[in-house]
């Protein structure tokens, strides 16, 4: 009943989210309050840049404000509420304030070179942003164990005897090169257990959570690590950033033929003219709306895969519907969630039809 009633919560919260976003950007639009901000810049800076990054950063600093309760209230105190967070109220506005920082480090230069292709490739944009954002995908692939990662977890090589050499075994019997596999302190923030594969090339990794590494047996472990050497055998780090470039491109093509006709139909001259890019902010967040099906689709096949390479590779098809269970128990996962919400958001196949395709193979 908890794993139900915390993910029903996490439900409405998104939905609640969405909708204000669409209503509010819409009035915002349609009041005239984006004229009378871009005024306001105006008045204060000449140059193009500043008056967008300012632009933008008011309405992120207005919406930041705004939805700052319902951000505490899941981000906190619903995983206070379920017993699932290890934070104390000093260390999660530390961690995110963190993210905050890190996110106008890393958005505020591809703002900017958005802002530049918007106004010198009017009808291109598109084009030339999809390519950027590929190769800050790529990058951002790479740094992101070593460089991301460490901002927030401490990582450190595995050194429990039994476990290395389960490790050593299973990585030889796939035949893949991946030179580290290491914890993370997880438990620093919650209570729920995780591991993933990260990185690209020399960074590639598996990184396993301590909070799974103490409450699951070696063997247990073994199919999880398994699973995540599927991933790796399949390529799908490399694979998502290649359809996720792809389908930035459609998107990205999608959205500018719409607004190129909402900036007419509004008056404006130019699509790089500053109070009209709300409508731009609008169409986007349609868009991945209407997209979020498909990266969720194709995420879940890739689970699929891993899971069926992983079963292949520890020959323990039951222990690891044994760590699926204590995985569902462990993070209140919703062993079957309305058919609709797995379909359109959950990236990972709900535990029990994870467990029936493992039973099929």
């Amino acid at each position: 009943m908890n794993a139900k009633a915390y993910n029903k919560t996490k439900l409405k919260i998104w939905l609640f989210q969405t909708i204000l976003n669409l209503l509010l950007l819409t009035l915002f639009i349609f009041s005239g309050a984006n004229i009378f901000l871009y005024g306001w810049v105006a008045n204060s800076f000449t140059n193009p840049y500043m008056q967008f990054i300012t632009y933008v950063l008011c309405i992120g600093l207005f919406a930041g404000i705004l939805f700052f309760p319902l951000n505490f209230y899941s981000g906190y105190l619903l995983e206070k509420k379920y017993n699932l967070s290890e934070q104390s109220l000093l260390a999660w506005f530390i961690e995110s304030g963190k993210g905050l920082i890190l996110s106008l480090i890393l958005g505020i230069p591809l703002l900017i070179a958005f802002f530049y292709l918007l106004r010198n490739y009017p009808e291109t944009w598109w084009f030339w942003f999809g390519s950027l954002v590929f190769m800050f995908s790529v990058v951002l692939a790479v740094i992101f164990p070593v460089i991301i990662l460490p901002l927030f977890y401490k990582q450190k090589p595995i050194e429990e005897p039994e476990l290395t050499s389960m490790i050593q075994k299973i990585v030889s019997k796939a035949g893949l090169k991946i030179k580290f596999i290491s914890e993370f302190n997880l438990s620093k923030t919650t209570k729920k257990g995780n591991a993933m594969l990260a990185g690209m090339g020399k960074t590639k990794r598996v990184l396993i959570g301590d909070t799974l590494l103490q409450s699951f047996t070696v063997d247990e472990i073994e199919t999880i690590l398994a699973h995540e050497l599927g991933h790796s055998h399949h390529k799908h780090i490399i694979k998502n950033v290649f359809i996720g470039t792809l389908q930035s491109y459609l998107m990205y093509w999608l959205m500018s033929v719409v607004y190129a006709k909402l900036v007419t139909a509004a008056g404006f001259t130019h699509v790089a003219e500053i109070p009209a890019l709300p409508m731009l902010a609008l169409t986007a967040i349609i868009f991945g709306i209407l997209q979020s099906p498909v990266f969720a689709s194709i995420s879940r096949r890739f689970e699929y895969q891993a899971d069926a390479y992983g079963i292949k590779l520890s020959g323990k098809p039951y222990v690891f519907i044994s760590a699926l269970e204590k995985l569902a128990e462990q993070n209140l996962g919703d062993r079957e969630p309305h058919p609709f919400v797995e379909w359109y958001m959950y990236s990972h196949p709900s535990v029990n039809n994870r467990i029936k395709a493992v039973k099929s193979v």
